[in-house]
């Protein structure tokens, strides 16, 4: 029921208006080419995609660009909330209409890829060989947290989307759900991003494992299987260590 939530950048509102930004109505962009690419995305998908489902397959699936992942999330799900779009497309509607093909189509998979769109960086490397916090290739601490807190981000984003994609035969509310989980994980990859250009790196910068996806390919066939691994499992543990991982920055001086 709450609102929704444009707050896609973090500063001290008292240093906002001297701050330079390259930012467009509240979405992170790096610089005025990802503006231009983010743009094309945005304007391309508006015209193109009639429900969340086709968001969910564009912004996964279609979509290397982690900035315009962002900026496509946060657009479905706000013209999902202003009646813009419905969750389902026309076609998945007049299936369900039919209580036999309901049935059937329930229990049938989409064919969907079995990797998602990234961008080339960062290397995808087994999870041992990441690099620990105290062997960081990157300049900070806090940088090498901001980092793989991104990497953690940009997953869930694609976790939650592939999850509306996906699974058929459930009520209106749990992809919409879901599609502001997608939007909440969104607006913090925004403020990781952004924090990461002030530390001096950007995304990709160093080596990441492709645990959490895993889990999501893994997890396709059955819905419950779904809810396990990545809601109960993957971000409840994400929860877990959100605390310490607070307190050992703020330790460290980023407050």
């Amino acid at each position: 029921a709450l609102p929704l939530d444009a707050h896609r950048r973090w500063s001290d509102p008292s240093k906002e208006s001297s701050r330079s930004s390259s930012s467009i109505e509240g979405r992170y962009v790096s610089s005025e080419t990802s503006k231009k690419r983010v743009e094309r995305a945005v304007v391309g998908a508006s015209t193109s995609c009639t429900s969340l489902e086709d968001y969910a397959r564009r912004i996964v699936y279609e979509t290397k660009c982690i900035e315009s992942k962002i900026a496509l999330t946060h657009e479905a799900f706000s013209r999902c909330l202003r009646g813009d779009i419905d969750v389902e497309t026309r076609e998945r509607r007049k299936e369900r209409t039919t209580t036999t093909k309901e049935k059937e189509e329930e229990g049938k998979e989409p064919q969907l890829p079995s990797r998602p769109a990234r961008p080339d960086r960062p290397n995808l490397v087994d999870p041992r060989a990441v690099p620990s916090p105290k062997k960081t290739p990157l300049s900070s601490h806090s940088a090498h947290v901001m980092h793989t807190v991104a990497h953690i981000e940009l997953n869930a984003i694609d976790l939650a989307w592939d999850t509306v994609a996906r699974f058929r035969g459930l009520p209106k509310a749990f992809y919409l759900d879901f599609a502001r989980v997608a939007d909440d994980e969104s607006r913090h990859l925004s403020w990781c991003l952004q924090r990461l250009e002030e530390l001096g790196h950007e995304y990709g910068d160093m080596d990441a494992h492709d645990m959490l996806w895993l889990g999501c390919f893994e997890s396709r066939g059955d819905k419950l299987d779904r809810m396990c691994v990545v809601p109960m499992a993957q971000e409840a543990r994400g929860l877990d260590a959100g605390p310490r991982l607070r307190e050992k920055l703020v330790g460290r001086g980023d407050n």
